[in-house]
């Protein structure tokens, strides 16, 4: 505190104070020292300050210099701060400025006592600033440049030469003034050049203000308390200085000259315990504007008032404008200009502004001329109740902001009136415009509220009693507009409006609207009259079509219409004059209707159409795509109507299309089913459910509705009937099977019949007639468990086993024998069926078998034109032959819609197939209703025919036909001859597939009696075929015969071929036969299955596959005669074309070839196996890491397929590792594994171009393959790989064996026609001859072989009836050459040969053709036995003459078991007997 009062100078808000020690009030307690000097009171602060943020300014050192503090309260207007040192309370008084919320606060120390008066200078109030030396400006600095930066460049003494900063304002975006402590640093800063951000700084000093002189006619009064008025301040100066009442007061009073003597008197005294103190004050050189326009600028201001003559201002030396209070100060360069502003009115932008003299130490400036303005009284305001009302309820808010703006507050109603508000002032506190807003504030009121009030408009509307009602029932169903209030008083029958003018007066126009049409309405009433018009259903239903009633209210909206289906009327209500015109419209309007009819299919039909279900749906569906139609049914036919005649067709079309007939035919096993009361249930309820009629007439169920919902029933229906239906199947077996699968298996046919769905379901063994198992039960179950007992019985080995031992055969035929054989089943636990070859006959099986192999002889040969293999695996055969005698499962027959064979094919086969055909024919017809369809086709039994059944194709006339025959009125202009004969293809195909049949023959359909053009009939049918074929998933049915006995029609069907296909891709071939069995089943499937190696695990697309189209081929030609011919090489023979099979000893990794193949594991492990560790050896490691890299992108793991490398360091380009399986028993699957390896390799060879391929002996090592069958398979298949594909780049073949395997080569190295001799290995014989002769007359291959057994020394040979062709053929050729042997060779060590028949079928054959050969006087004998009678005593054993030849006693015991090793151990103890 003292180092405040030892300062002399001390300014705060730019101006100089003085400074004294305060005194105590009397009723203020004394505080310490300590306390005194440490708290100060802070006075000027904005009203809106807030205590904690006092607390927070003078707590912060750097903003205040201040520090902790203690304690901080408001005293009224003041602050009270306690510091806890003294230091801080002395940094703060040193402070020259506080700025708090944007006001400068004036802070003084508590101890500072009552002011002293004061005569000299320093007690006058100037404007004066005393750091004036100490300020600078600096312009030119970044705009980005902040204050802080500024503040701490101008601060540091080492960088701009400066020190500390009092202040620093920015005045403007581009201008920084700054006041310094003192001058010196100023000059420091001025002797510098400075750059901040790389921009220099412009600095200089401020232009000076100058000095203003003592205003001598205007005294400052401070230090009034807060509760003195005016008149107290008039009163005190009045009787203290003697100053007259009539003095203007500014914040005090106007003193006279005697300035001394009226501070003096001022001071002697309080006022309301207040000491004034008086100062003087410098005259003021500037100007307070109020009430300043928007968006005025300081260019604007000042302009103006340096405008001497608008303004009688002078030069403006600076502006200083606040947009947000629109409040100005300008100061000029000559005081003296103050005067004549202030004494003018001035308008700027057509606002006049309020001016007064500005007086910096005041802080604040009011007229001096103006009294206190005096507070207007209330207002009463006349108004129309439901008006404010209205606005209460709707736009208080805006009335309520419109009143604040006016100044006045609201009371309504007042005093119980509804019509009178009562306006109140509400003046704003703190306004410079007070006095001029009270002033005007009544006028001001009225003008404004008329104003508002204009907006709004109340209005009443009288309403006659008469139609009351009526309005306000309309009025009611109006919706509410925010906008305007409608009120209805039923008492006065009024409607009353209010709300906004624009919208009352639309609302009101609207109302007098209804009024005048119900008035108007109700005139017209009374002059209506009603017409009621006799229409039929059809017509009815047509109005309602061509919605009528809208075409009548459109024309004549007073006219009613009403149509009443049920009476058939049309009734009219309207005005006289108006019901005629409505009655000509309703004639132009039937007569403008496209009508047609259509006879239903069935009385079915029209029973479901008559339904109003149906009816409405069907009219619902013509409306959903909008159909302007409708139908009914009238005389037994559907009428239908529609607005045009292309609507027509599309409402026919929907008739057609959407309602469906589905037909079960009901099998005999299926009629107990349908009897049932769960049946009728069901049938009731899907009925209601879903709208169709069920119907059932003799063995078929109709079901008629719409197509969703015929189809769902269908289903429903078909499940029941399957479920239901019990059945009897039955699946043959041999008796020895049946035997050990009811014995040894009965826990697994248990298991079968426990779990079939529906209970009970047996399964029964039959022994007699037919051998096998029966089923009884529901279709599912019987089919399933046909599979699995089918799997059981095939796993059964059925092994027979001759027994010629002397005595033997006759043993067993007798009750001992037979009583042994069970001793050995029980032992064993397997079964043994006792078989003499005279008694196969008396079981059946003979002459079966005799009878089938007697017809396959007498087959006629068919005469291949051409083929071509198509997709699925299937191929097309054209072909010329009799269709009712071919070989196929099933004959396609050309039928017409009435199913009658009056000639041409169709008579053929009713008259070849017999009686059968046409009882099945007309049980067909009967139940379609007396006809088929164009497109359809049918299936009957084949009668006497040697297929196993006929597909009856209705295929098109020469004339076009209805393919929905139903319709006979309705012609579809869809259905062409080409489309229905296609049907008739396809349906065939399809049906021959579903039947599981595996061949068919197609004729030339419809080209006969039906008048179908030739070359059309063949090239619809060959792509019928095709598009089938391409459409459906390969199945069972691989093979498609187009045949034909007319030449012509042939050579059709092959241009036909070769238009659709191309004449390239087209195969000729030549007469043959074109099934020929091998080991595996036919080598053509394996050839078409194969198109080259598979390598990854989807199927492989080769892109230039040799042409491979052939699946015919001429395997029973002599090999001279297919092109095959013995080189002079050894082991070599040519094919065709100079395309080479050589047999190679050797390693096969040593080879000089395009390709090299090795067979390996799933593994595709190259360390396992002879072949491969030699490949590997030879090609390197390397070898395997590609193998193992191929494997990681997929590869097939199938049998047959494989992986192509590289040659490694081998000498080929590729080597392709092919998969092979182990020999099973019988070796049907092993061979067709063999076949489909050679087809892979030849094929993808052929496909990368190359020449040269080398094959090992595959299978032959680890995999048992038997030596001769691989040979016999790998040479079959080279060969029949280049007669299909003679273009093949691949020409030379080898085939390579280990040089240490002498069997292999041994059987390898003969040539065709030749017999190799090898060991017999685990079988009970000492050798095997393996006879090489395929392709030659068996009689000749039977004869090599026996002199082959002669001549080294064989005693006894078995050989198996082995040949094609008819088996009584086969035993004639095998008999006669063992008698041209005889005769040839007059053999001394062979003594027995024994013929193996293993089909039990072909022994009574067999037996019978040597009975007729040999039992017989040899002298008499023509045959070649005659001749060689001599020789054949020594080998069969006899005398001359008189003896005929003995035949060798044998029986055949059959062993039946599912091991191998229990067949094995039964012979051993057969042979133990």
């Amino acid at each position: 505190m003292m180092r405040v009062l030892e300062n002399p100078t001390h300014v705060i808000n730019n101006r100089r104070v003085k400074v004294q020690k305060a005194k105590m009030k009397d009723n203020e307690n004394v505080q310490d020292d300590n306390d005194s000097n440490c708290t100060i009171e802070v006075s000027g602060c904005d009203p809106h300050t807030r205590l904690d943020t006092i607390g927070l300014y003078f707590d912060s050192k750097r903003r205040s210099g201040g520090g902790d503090v203690n304690e901080c309260r408001q005293e009224g207007d003041k602050f009270i701060v306690v510091f806890e040192k003294r230091d801080s309370a002395v940094r703060v008084l040193k402070q020259p400025r506080h700025i708090i919320d944007d006001t400068t606060v004036v802070v003084k120390s508590v101890e500072q006592s009552e002011s002293k008066t004061f005569a000299n200078d320093e007690d006058v109030c100037s404007d004066e600033d005393p750091f004036e030396d100490c300020r600078l400006e600096v312009t030119g600095f970044n705009p980005d440049t902040s204050i802080d930066v500024l503040e701490l460049y101008f601060e540091s003494r080492r960088r701009s030469g400066g020190g500390s900063l009092i202040n620093i304002d920015k005045d403007d975006p581009e201008k920084v003034t700054l006041t310094f402590e003192s001058n010196e640093a100023k000059k420091q800063v001025l002797q510098r050049q400075h750059t901040i951000d790389n921009v220099t700084l412009t600095v200089k000093e401020p232009p000076k203000r100058k000095k203003l002189p003592k205003d001598k006619q205007c005294l400052l009064i401070t230090g009034l308390a807060d509760n003195t008025s005016k008149e107290n301040i008039e009163l005190f100066l009045e009787s203290r200085t003697g100053i007259e009442g009539n003095s203007k007061i500014l914040f005090g009073e106007e003193p006279d000259s005697h300035f001394q003597t009226i501070v003096q008197k001022v001071s002697e005294r309080s006022l309301n315990g207040a000491t004034l103190v008086v100062k003087a004050v410098t005259v003021t050189d500037s100007i307070l504007i109020l009430n300043l326009p928007e968006n005025i600028t300081k260019d604007t201001i000042e302009f103006y008032f340096e405008n001497q003559k608008k303004s009688g201002g002078g030069d403006v030396e600076e502006v200083t404008l606040d947009h947000e209070k629109h409040v100005a100060v300008v100061y000029f360069e000559d005081y003296q200009v103050v005067k004549s502003v202030i004494s003018r009115h001035h308008v700027i932008n057509g606002v006049e502004l309020d001016v007064h003299p500005y007086y910096e130490c005041l802080g604040f400036t009011v007229s001096c001329d103006e009294p206190m303005p005096r507070i207007p009284q209330p207002l009463p305001y006349k108004v129309n109740p439901d008006i404010i009302k209205f606005i209460k309820n709707t736009d208080l808010e805006e009335f309520t902001n419109t009143m604040k703006q006016l100044y006045a507050r609201v009371e309504w109603p007042h005093q119980d009136k509804t019509d009178v508000l009562l306006l109140t002032p509400d003046l704003p506190e703190n306004t410079n415009n007070l006095h001029k807003i009270t002033k005007s504030w009544m006028s001001d009121l009225e003008n404004g509220l008329d104003k508002y009030l204009q907006s709004f408009k109340g209005v009443t509307i009288p309403v006659m009693e008469g139609i009351w009602l009526q309005v306000v029932a309309q009025l009611k169903r109006w919706s509410q507009d925010k906008d305007a209030c409608m009120t209805m008083d039923q008492s006065s029958c009024t409607v009353f409006l209010t709300g906004k003018s624009d919208n009352v007066s639309e609302l009101k126009s609207r109302i007098e609207s209804v009024v005048k049409d119900i008035k108007d309405k109700m005139q017209k009433a009374k002059e209506r009259t009603t017409e009621k018009i006799k229409v039929n259903t059809l017509q009815a239903r047509q109005l309602q079509v061509c919605e009528y009633k809208n075409l009548v209210h459109d024309k004549l909206p007073d006219v009613d219409v009403e149509i009443i289906l049920e009476t058939e009327t049309l009734s009219l209500e309207g005005l006289p004059h108006d019901i005629p015109k409505a009655k000509v419209l309703m004639y132009e309007t039937l007569e403008g209707l496209s009508t047609t009819k259509m006879k239903p299919p069935n009385t079915l039909w029209l029973q479901y159409l008559k339904t109003s279900k149906v009816s409405k749906r069907l009219h619902d569906n013509f409306s959903s795509v909008k159909i302007d139609a409708c139908y009914l049914l009238q005389d037994d036919e559907i009428v239908c109507s529609a607005i045009d005649k292309s609507t027509l067709d599309k409402a026919v079309n929907i008739i057609k299309t959407n309602i469906k007939e589905l037909k079960i035919d009901i099998k005999p096993e299926s009629e107990a089913a349908l009897q049932q009361l769960e049946w009728k249930t069901m049938v009731s309820d899907l009925e209601q459910r879903k709208n169709v009629i069920i119907s059932k007439e003799h063995n078929r169920v109709s079901i008629i509705g719409f197509e969703t919902d015929a189809d769902s029933v269908m289903s429903e229906l078909n499940t029941f009937i399957q479920v239901h239906t019990i059945i009897e199947d039955f699946v043959e077996a041999e008796n020895g099977k049946l035997r050990y699968i009811s014995e040894y298996k009965k826990d697994d046919i248990s298991k079968i019949q426990i779990e079939s769905r529906v209970q009970p379901f047996k399964i029964t063994p039959k022994y007699n007639g037919p051998v096998g198992f029966v089923f009884k039960g529901t279709e599912n179950d019987v089919k399933t468990a046909r599979v699995k007992v089918q799997k059981l019985i095939d796993v059964i080995y059925a092994h027979p086993y001759p027994v010629d031992k002397p005595g033997m055969p006759k043993l067993f035929k007798e009750e001992k024998g037979k009583n042994l054989i069970k001793l050995v089943e029980n032992e064993i636990n397997c079964k043994i069926d006792i078989n003499h070859p005279s008694e196969i006959e008396t079981k059946g099986a003979g002459e079966e078998a005799e009878k089938h192999f007697k017809e396959a002889a007498l087959q006629p040969t068919l005469k291949i034109v051409c083929q071509h293999a198509i997709h699925g695996g299937r191929r097309i055969v054209v072909g010329k032959g009799d269709l009712t005698k071919m070989a196929v499962d099933v004959v396609v027959n050309s039928a017409n819609t009435y199913m009658s064979y009056t000639g041409g094919l169709s008579k053929a086969i009713a008259d070849a197939g017999g009686p059968a055909i046409h009882k099945a024919c007309e049980a067909i017809l009967r139940k379609q209703h007396g006809r088929l369809h164009p497109g359809q086709a049918v299936h009957t039994t084949s009668g006497k025919m040697p297929c196993k059944a006929i597909i009856h194709a209705v295929g098109p006339s020469s004339n076009k036909v209805n393919h929905q025959s139903g319709y006979s009125s309705v012609r579809d202009p869809y259905s062409q001859e080409e489309n229905l004969l296609t049907d008739a293809v396809q349906n065939s195909l399809t049906l021959a597939e579903e039947l599981g049949y595996s061949s068919i023959g197609i004729p030339a359909i419809s080209s006969g009696t039906m008048g179908f053009s030739l070359d059309l009939c063949t090239n619809t049918i060959v792509s019928a075929v095709d598009d089938w074929a391409k459409n459906t998933p390969p199945g069972i049915l691989l093979e498609i015969r187009l045949v034909d006995n007319s030449d012509n029609t042939c050579e059709s069907f092959k241009h036909a071929m070769m238009k659709h296909f191309g004449e390239d891709n087209i195969t000729p071939s030549s007469s043959g036969r074109d099934k020929r069995k091998t080991h595996g089943g036919r080598r053509n499937k394996a050839r078409q299955q194969s198109g080259g190696i598979k390598t990854a695990q989807q199927n492989s697309s080769p892109k230039h596959v040799a042409p491979n189209t052939s699946s015919i081929r001429d395997d029973e030609l002599p090999f001279s005669s297919r092109g095959i011919q013995v080189t002079s090489n050894p082991g070599e023979i040519s094919i065709r074309d100079g395309k080479t099979v050589r047999l190679v000893k050797g390693s096969i990794s040593s080879e000089k070839v395009d390709v090299i193949v090795n067979t390996t594991q799933p593994t595709f492990n190259l360390n396992t196996g002879a072949v491969s560790k030699s490949i590997l050896q030879a090609a390197g490691t390397q070898l395997q890491q590609e193998i193992n890299n191929k494997k990681t992108s997929g590869v097939s793991t199938n049998e047959g397929d494989g992986i192509v490398t590289s040659g490694g360091n081998m000498q080929c380009n590729n080597i392709y590792h092919v998969l092979c399986c182990g020999w099973d028993s019988n070796g049907s699957k092993a061979s067709q594994v063999l076949r489909k390896i050679m087809q892979n390799c030849l094929n993808t060879a052929a496909q990368s171009g190359y020449k040269s391929i080398a094959f090992p002996a595959i299978g032959t090592g680890g995999l048992g393959f038997p030596r001769d069958v691989t040979a016999e398979i790998m040479y079959e298949e080279v060969i029949a790989y280049i007669n299909d594909n003679p273009a093949s780049s691949v020409s030379e073949i080898r085939f390579v064996v280990y040089d240490q395997d002498f069997a292999t080569i041994q059987v390898c190295r003969q040539q065709p026609d030749t017999v190799v001799m090898t060991g017999a290995g685990n079988l009970k014989c000492n050798k095997i001859l393996h006879m090489i002769s395929p392709y030659t007359k068996l009689e000749d291959s039977v004869i090599k072989m026996l002199k082959f057994a002669e001549k080294h020394k064989l005693k006894s040979i078995a050989m198996p009836a082995v040949g094609a062709g008819a088996p009584q053929n086969v035993a004639r050729e095998i008999l006669n050459a063992i008698g041209e042997f005889v005769q040839q060779c007059d053999p001394q060590f062979l003594e027995v040969i024994r013929i193996t028949i293993f089909q039990s079928s072909r022994v009574a054959i067999f037996n019978k053709e040597m009975k007729s050969m040999v039992d017989i006087p040899m002298k008499d004998t023509r045959g070649v036995f005659g001749k060689a009678w001599g020789a054949i005593k020594s080998l069969v054993g006899g005398s001359d003459n008189s003896t005929r030849v003995k035949m060798i006693d044998t029986i055949i015991l059959h062993i039946y078991a599912d091991r191998k090793n229990i067949i094995d151990d039964a012979i051993t103890k057969i042979n133990q007997l």
